[in-house]
């Protein structure tokens, strides 16, 4: 068997040229691993982030209900006559003064929504 001598041809790339293209190549592909990396680091804080942040909302849920149960434990075994008896006159005398109620609480939601409106216009100006 008789060994054939290689064909070139004046397009082919010569050895310096192919490495070359192959020390850019390997160039390449660790950048895109090194990007791939950083992503991946990326997303796992992001998970421990949330998660983080799910157990602070369980938290201050929980503090919410401690919170929420304290007066309950402070009524427990006490006279709550007087509470309802305030709470019953201050329901006759806003049935007393309907109108007055009725203004008082147009005048507050107006100043809310008048706060909220300069809020927002102030938040978008510095965008």
């Amino acid at each position: 068997m008789t060994m054939m001598k290689p064909h070139r041809s004046p397009s082919a790339p010569g050895v310096e040229e192919l490495r070359r293209h192959v020390t850019g190549a390997r160039k390449g592909l660790g950048r895109t691993v090194g990007a791939l990396a950083s992503r991946a680091s990326h997303v796992a804080a992001k998970a421990q982030g949330s998660a983080r942040g799910k157990d602070g909302v369980a938290r201050l849920t929980a503090a919410m209900r401690d919170g929420a149960a304290h007066p309950r434990r402070l009524l427990r075994g006490t006279d709550r006559s007087p509470l309802r008896a305030g709470a019953g006159r201050v329901v006759r005398t806003a049935r007393t003064h309907r109108t007055a109620v009725m203004t008082a609480a147009g005048v507050l939601t107006a100043a809310v929504l008048a706060r909220r409106s300069r809020r927002a216009s102030v938040r978008g100006a510095g965008r």
